[in-house]
């Protein structure tokens, strides 16, 4: 006897989603009144998984907004929500694609809203917001305003960090060492060292020029990857305290570059590209 096929695993848990990604920054992104409501921090440690499932450097569940044209919630893979930079711009570039806004648009986020335009050349233009510098506010534990160089120790190593906030935490670490041994060590102690009661991303910054910076983060609660939005425009808000740089700089990562202002006004915007990558359906356990 043959063999009989087996159907995949389905019923209510079965989940239509968008991959996306932003400068290597990829994502699953799923539409709440396609999918229903789930639970999302458990949906995001199943589905980010790499091998074993989707695989994503985070979950974006977008649905309508009451105060925006769409909303976006974003998940690390260990299930906490959080903000995302380049997550943000993946919305923004869907919701207009799919019809779910125009390309010039708002978007509801854990920080707040942030207005979002699609230009024609594929990229989007997103404001990120006013970035916070009170110690407090990050939030760290410091006996300072603000972290401004201030000496951390690490490994029997000492660095000097810049904190800023753009709606999730961030260390700045200008022209130490970004390749060398220590590097993922150090920056896997720091995410989670005692003065940070959250975790933070940590962000190795090399200036190139005036209008130019190189930029590699440790993202908190994932490690190193590709690019991060928030913590570029971190990075350049953080080069700029020091007069190294312009307040407009080309911010490149190992995934892509974003153009980063930070505004007179003390806003801050990003721009670059975000791309819709495939649409898929996943099955995940019943339960989620």
């Amino acid at each position: 006897m043959e063999p009989q096929a087996t159907e995949p695993r389905r019923g209510t848990s079965v989940l239509p989603f968008t991959k996306v990604q932003g400068l290597g920054n990829h994502f699953v992104l799923v539409w709440e009144p396609e999918v229903g409501t789930r639970d999302w921090g458990q949906l995001a440690l199943d589905v980010c998984r790499h091998h074993f499932a989707v695989g994503a450097d985070g979950l974006l569940v977008a649905s309508p907004s009451a105060v925006a044209h769409v909303r976006m919630r974003y998940y690390d893979p260990d299930g906490t929500e959080d903000m995302c930079g380049n997550g943000l711009r993946c919305v923004a570039k869907w919701a207009s694609l799919r019809g779910h806004a125009a390309p010039e648009m708002t978007v509801e986020t854990l920080a707040g809203l942030r207005r979002c335009v699609v230009l024609g050349t594929g990229e989007v233009c997103a404001e990120m917001g006013e970035p916070v510098l009170d110690t407090s506010r990050l939030p760290a534990i410091a006996p300072v305003d603000r972290l401004l160089d201030y000496p951390v120790e690490v490994n029997g190593r000492t660095y000097p960090i810049t904190g800023v906030s753009l709606g999730t935490t961030h260390v700045v670490i200008i022209g130490q060492d970004r390749s060398g041994p220590p590097w993922a060590e150090d920056s896997a102690a720091l995410e989670v060292h005692p003065m940070f009661p959250d975790k933070t991303t940590v962000d190795w910054v090399e200036v190139a020029a005036s209008d130019h910076i190189l930029v590699r983060p440790w993202e908190r609660r994932l490690g190193e990857t590709l690019a991060c939005g928030t913590g570029a425009c971190a990075s350049t808000v953080a080069t700029v305290l020091h007069g190294l740089t312009d307040r407009r700089v080309r911010v490149e990562m190992k995934g892509g570059s974003l153009l980063v202002e930070w505004r007179e006004d003390n806003h801050v915007t990003a721009t670059g590209r975000a791309e819709i990558v495939y649409q898929g359906t996943y099955y995940p356990e019943p339960w989620l």
